[in-house]
Order: structure tokens, then C-alpha cells, then sequence
């Protein structure tokens, strides 16, 4: 078997069509390796793509298979605040985990949010990991049983909400 290509070999793009088996099969083995996935992270970009409320990107290796994908979609945090993104599912192919596949999809990600203003990101994850992009644990914010660390911002502008984080309906269907 050959060796998978490194993260220079990688190209991030949007997500096409004919990409959603992959991105699906994908997502199902990278989260069949976590202890706390709930295995509805394939169906929630399902759900979100089918609402028309996804924003995916994926990475492609130079062979031309995808064997990575990350997710944006809107939330609210509080009473009402817009210009917010959640981020997430983000999947990366066992064979290229540790390879610097899922930090470029992570800065590609924050690198559109930054260029079209929105007011940040909020995610449910390894503060280990998500730290180095700059996120931060979110004590005045909540979504349901999770709570800081595992609650992370990353503002986009000085004055943000607290509160109750809302995912899309879409997203919150798929968990169910």
C-alpha cells in the first residue's frame, strides 16, 4: 500500500456532490475511532446539506480522493445573535489522521469566516486540539450537557453573547 500523501499534497476545496459517500464513509471511520462520538456526526452534515444551511470543505489528496471534510453551519447563543457558526463534524481519514490534514481544514474554515465578518465560532471538542487555532473554553456559554472546556469560542469581535448556544434545527433532528 503507498504511503498517504503529506499535508503539502493536500488541496482544500468545496465540497461537490459526488462527494458525499466519501464524505459519509469518512466520517464514519474517524468517529468510529472516539470514545465520546455519538455516531450521528454523519447524519448531522446530511441533515445540514440537506436544509441547505452547510458550509463543507474538503481535502483531497493528489491522487484525487477525498479523505477529509469539516463543516460550518450557523447557531445562536442566547436570545439572538446572528453571524455566528458552529464548526463541526470535521472528519479526517484514519490513514492521514496526524498528518496536518485536519488543522488546514480547520484554518480554511476559520480563514471564510473571517473573510465574509462573521462574529465567530463556537465548537464541541478536545480543547487540546482546538486551542492551537486559538479557541477558547466558553464558561458563559451552554448547550445542553456540555459545557466548558469541551464548549470552545473563537471571537471575532470583542463584545460576544453568552448564554444558550442554538444549533440549526437541522442539526439538533440529527442528534435525535
Amino acid at each position: 500500500m503507498a504511503t498517504p500523501a503529506g499535508v503539502d499534497e493536500i488541496c482544500i476545496r468545496i465540497e461537490r456532490p459526488d462527494d458525499v459517500a466519501t464524505i459519509q464513509r469518512i466520517t464514519g471511520q474517524a468517529f468510529a475511532q472516539v470514545a465520546h462520538a455519538s455516531g450521528s456526526e454523519a447524519r448531522i452534515i446530511d441533515s445540514l446539506r440537506e436544509a441547505g444551511v452547510l458550509l463543507s470543505w474538503v481535502a483531497e489528496s493528489a491522487e484525487g480522493g477525498v479523505v477529509g471534510q469539516v463543516s460550518l453551519s450557523p447557531v445562536w447563543i442566547g436570545d439572538s445573535s446572528e453571524g455566528w457558526f458552529g464548526l463541526g463534524p470535521i472528519a479526517v481519514d484514519p490513514q492521514y489522521q496526524r498528518r496536518g490534514v485536519g488543522s488546514r481544514l480547520v484554518e480554511t474554515a476559520m480563514s471564510y469566516l473571517r473573510s465574509i465578518g462573521a462574529c465567530g465560532c463556537i465548537l464541541i471538542g478536545d480543547p487540546g486540539w482546538y486551542r492551537r487555532f486559538g479557541f477558547l473554553p466558553a464558561p458563559d456559554m451552554h448547550f445542553a450537557e456540555v459545557s466548558a472546556p469541551w464548549l470552545m469560542v473563537l471571537p471575532f469581535v470583542e463584545d460576544w453573547p453568552r448564554g444558550e448556544v442554538h444549533y440549526h434545527p437541522a442539526f439538533m433532528s440529527a442528534l435525535a
